[in-house]
This record gives structure tokens, C-alpha cells and sequence, in this order.
């Protein structure tokens, strides 16, 4: 694979999930649904869920600005310099942080 072919691959991988957060924080400011009751409560039962959905709640357009910028340049390093197991490393880098903080 050449490099703008791999560059290209990478920038979607990271971009896709970047999205993703973007779409569940229009959703929250387009319907009726309040995400932050699925966010982390620590040291309680109910807020455990949250370990899973925190990462994708933000409260300001400020917050998922400062968050996505950083995460689609990590996320694109990410997944270039460790592609077999970059899904993995979101997927526990969620679940450890979350841990930590409930």
C-alpha cells in the first residue's frame, strides 16, 4: 500500500470514530434524549454504565472541539503505527480510564 493510500485509510479509521462522538452529541442537542444521564457517576452502581458512554457525551461545542482535534491526531497515529491492534487500544483506553474514574 502506498503512502497516500495508507494515509487516507488512517485519517477515515480515526475520522470515523470522531464522528461518531459528533453524532451522539448532535443527537443529544437535536431530540429529546438527555445523554448526560448516562454518563459516570463514581462509586455508585448506576453510574457504571458510564465507564462505556462517557466518552462519547460533551456538554459545550467547546468540549468536543477540544477533545476531537487531539483525538483524530492520536487516533491517526494510532492507527498507523499499531493497525493490528488500534481497536483494541480504543477499547481499553476506555474501559481502563472510565474504571479509573468510577
Amino acid at each position: 500500500m502506498n503512502q497516500e493510500a495508507k494515509f487516507g485509510s488512517v485519517f477515515l479509521k480515526s475520522a470515523s470514530f470522531v464522528a461518531l462522538i459528533a453524532v451522539f452529541y448532535l443527537l443529544d442537542l437535536v431530540s429529546d434524549i438527555n445523554f448526560s444521564s448516562f454518563g459516570l457517576l463514581p462509586r455508585s452502581f448506576k453510574g457504571l454504565l458510564g465507564v462505556f458512554t462517557s466518552p462519547f457525551i460533551h456538554g459545550s461545542n467547546e468540549h468536543i472541539i477540544n477533545n476531537s482535534i487531539p483525538l483524530l491526531i492520536l487516533g491517526m497515529a494510532i492507527h498507523y503505527f499499531y493497525r493490528e491492534v488500534a481497536w483494541k487500544i480504543y477499547f481499553w483506553s476506555i474501559v481502563i480510564t472510565g474504571l479509573w474514574v468510577w
